[in-house]
């Protein structure tokens, strides 16, 4: 399964796990995604939006895994999200912080909700290692087997998927391998329906793939244009009107995009970038700063130190009032 299969499919924006798989919380090469890859995507995103960091989740996952000897992908399943917000792992009937290495309550409720009906088709493996985040992605991947089978003529999972032919159609632009076939697709279903936001923001995708800037823009400013507040076209677009050299653009749609998602650590990132490149070094700093403390051990943290490093020397070989200047203070 690719990637942009999945972000549908899980319902989380592609952005997030592009950032989780270049910062090495994901271990897959490629745009290529198996079923484990799923559980760590919805994983992640649970345990970031009950408020755990990304640093401590790192620090759990290292910590863990020199524990039991096993790669950090595997000890992330291992992991369990308590109240605090806090994670744990479990053994025997105990729950232990793996950095500490301390007990843990275990203030969770029993569990009450109900469990999908899946046994047959669960993996051969011992009934320990299975749990109800296992059943409910099974089921979303059964329902998309479903669907395939049915000639996709049935709507798919997903936010906002509009008619069932609608959705149908998409979820096929989003499996072609054939990147002019998923255009064409895409651009039907655009031209049919103007006003469906998820071909919108899918054929800007394509396009910004493709490298084709202007045309990805236009694709994201008309799904903004259908839902101002759609964090993935905003923070697509503010990285295209980067590179376009819009920056004031940019900036503004970053801005945005952090006002909506503010745990999203790459906007930061990027829009410290901007202002770095148009010589904002104080609030180029500032957001460089953000950043290390939303996920300091990432491989993009050296680089946001580097340049924290650069402004500092730059700042003390420049004379009094010139950097005010520059910020038109």
């Amino acid at each position: 399964m690719r990637i942009s299969e999945a972000a549908h499919i899980l319902s989380i924006p592609r952005h997030k796990i592009n950032y989780w798989k270049s910062t090495g919380l994901l271990e897959t090469s490629g745009d290529g995604l198996g079923f484990e890859d799923l559980k760590r995507i919805r994983l992640l995103e649970k345990w970031r939006s009950s408020g755990v960091t990304l640093q401590r989740i790192r620090k759990m996952l290292k910590s863990q895994a020199s524990r039991a000897g096993e790669a950090p992908g595997q000890a992330m399943l291992q992991l369990e999200l308590l109240q605090g917000p806090l994670l744990g792992v479990r053994e025997d009937t105990s729950l232990l912080d793996p950095v500490q290495g301390q007990g843990l309550l275990d203030f969770a409720p029993p569990n009450t909700g109900q469990v999908v009906e899946l046994e047959a088709r669960r993996p051969s493996r011992s009934p320990e290692d299975w749990s109800e985040q296992d059943d409910e992605i099974l089921k979303l991947l059964e329902e998309r087997l479903a669907e395939e089978e049915k000639g996709l003529d049935s709507p798919i999972p997903g936010p906002e998927w509009g008619s069932p032919e609608e959705g149908a159609r998409l979820f096929e632009a989003i499996r072609q391998s054939d990147p002019e076939r998923a255009m064409s697709t895409l651009e039907a279903i655009v031209q049919d329906r103007p006003d469906y936001l998820p071909a919108r923001i899918e054929l800007g995708n394509l396009f910004f793939e493709r490298g084709d800037l202007e045309s990805a823009s236009t694709a994201y400013e008309a799904a903004l244009e259908l839902d101002p507040d759609c964090v993935e076209a905003l923070y697509n677009l503010a990285n295209v009107y980067y590179r376009l050299e819009k920056f004031a653009a940019s900036i503004r749609l970053f801005h945005r995009s952090i006002d909506l998602d503010p745990s999203f650590p790459e906007s930061y990132y990027n829009l410290a970038l901007v202002y770095f490149s148009l010589k904002y070094f104080r609030e180029s700093a500032d957001l460089f700063e953000s950043y290390l403390e939303m996920d300091s051990d990432s491989p993009f943290a050296d680089n946001a130190r580097d340049f924290l490093d650069e402004i500092q020397q730059m700042q003390s070989e420049s004379s009094p009032g010139l950097f005010d200047d520059w910020n038109g203070r």
